[in-house]
């Protein structure tokens, strides 16, 4: 009896046991299910997110000067009027500058990419030169626009090209890839071709319609210098000097190579700030602060202050030789201290641009509202974003239509 009740009891424990082991398992297996649901509803968000690729492709012979300082001006506004969506967007510019065989050169390429401050530093360097001779190298402009830039392969990007110019293309030129073909290539990559006429050359008008319908965009016709308006406001200064503070409170750590990269960007920055007028400058701050890749676009990768605030790091666990040279020679109080004034600098200096931004924003719709809504409608900016307002629809991207000065 004393036997048979010993292996009812071992046999209750083990039985027990198991039904112990299999619960845990089961929980231990919910609990890894609802990570692995988690993390692949993250990446789908990530790559059903928003996105708007925009190439320009430019011609730059000596006859689009005005044209060239319009996009000048005009690039960062275009952007911020590109980002009023309801939620955040990511957006990316190109451009393929073009001239024609016998100049300086015929093509030129900024690469796709979000990081704006790099895209404006290579944008300020170009001048219009060259031409002479009407036709220009539109083939071969259009034709790397579609091929050589790195674009996005999903269906869910609204893609985009622009092509501006005054001038019919070389069709004369035996190793150039037709426009024809382009364009169907274009489609098959699900990139929109939409065509601006700059000025009224009578040879231009039929190829850059019929470019337009085989790209199947819109055909656009502006005046030679782009119709642009231009709005200073007594804010910009002020909102530039902001930015000059907060560029100058980003702190970029990691790898040599990461540094080297986040470099670049403080170059490009700099050469902002020392170049480019006062309203130009307000117009990047308010671009950076809108509803674009939640600043991500502005302050980059490995950018300390930022991660730090988001939680993707911590201060102590940052490895001396990751962080700049001059938090290196810092002990660990001094670096502490030194992360805490640049993140206090940082968000008074937000706070103050904030506010700038929205006296900027109601000084500039007044402005607008004298020189009439067709005056700003009618410009080059205008132009292309009422096409992408219209365009963006059918990649279920709702753009406002108001156009940012």
């Amino acid at each position: 009896m004393k036997k048979s009740f010993g292996l009812l009891s071992l046999g209750l424990l083990v039985f027990l046991a198991s039904a112990f082991v299999l619960s845990s398992f089961k929980s231990l297996k919910s609990g890894t299910l609802c990570e692995s649901e988690h993390s692949t509803q993250e990446t789908q968000e990530n790559e059903t997110a928003s996105k708007i690729q925009v190439v320009f492709a430019l011609d730059c012979t000596g006859s689009m000067g005005g044209l060239i300082q319009a996009a000048k001006d005009k690039i960062w506004s275009i952007a911020t009027s590109m980002s009023q969506t309801q939620s955040a967007v990511d957006i990316s510019f190109g451009f393929v500058f073009y001239r024609d065989k016998g100049d300086q050169f015929v093509t030129k390429h900024i690469q796709l990419t979000s990081d704006m401050d790099l895209v404006y530093r290579e944008l300020m360097d170009m001048q219009a030169r060259g031409g002479g001779d009407t036709p220009e190298s539109v083939n071969q402009a259009l034709f790397e626009s579609i091929q050589d830039l790195k674009w996005d392969q999903s269906k869910e990007v609204y893609k985009v090209v622009f092509l501006v110019g005054d001038a019919p293309p070389h069709m004369d030129y035996a190793n150039d890839i037709k426009y024809p073909e382009t364009c169907h290539e274009a489609i098959k990559k699900d990139i929109i071709i939409n065509t601006i006429q700059c000025g009224n050359m009578r040879e231009t008008t039929p190829i850059w319609q019929d470019i337009a319908q085989r790209g199947g965009g819109e055909y656009l016709q502006l005046g030679q210098t782009g119709n642009e308006v231009v709005i200073r406001c007594p804010h910009d200064i002020e909102i530039s000097r902001l930015m000059d503070v907060i560029d100058g409170t980003r702190i970029y750590y990691g790898t040599f190579e990461m540094r080297v990269k986040s470099e670049e960007k403080v170059k490009a920055s700099e050469k902002i700030k020392g170049q480019a007028s006062a309203d130009v400058q307000a117009k990047r701050a308010e671009f950076n602060y809108s509803n674009v890749n939640n600043n991500a676009s502005y302050l980059g990768s490995n950018e300390l202050i930022s991660d730090l605030q988001a939680g993707k790091a911590k201060l102590e666990e940052v490895p001396v030789e990751q962080l700049p040279d001059n938090m290196k020679k810092m002990t660990v109080q001094q670096r502490k201290d030194f992360v805490e004034s640049m993140i206090a600098k940082r968000k008074e200096a937000e706070a103050k641009l904030a506010s700038q931004l929205k006296e900027r924003s109601a000084y500039v719709e007044k402005e607008t509202e004298k020189l009439g809504e067709e005056a700003v409608n009618d410009s080059f900016s205008g132009q292309v974003h009422k096409v992408m307002v219209t365009q963006a629809k059918s990649k279920n991207i709702e753009i406002n239509k108001k156009v940012k000065n």
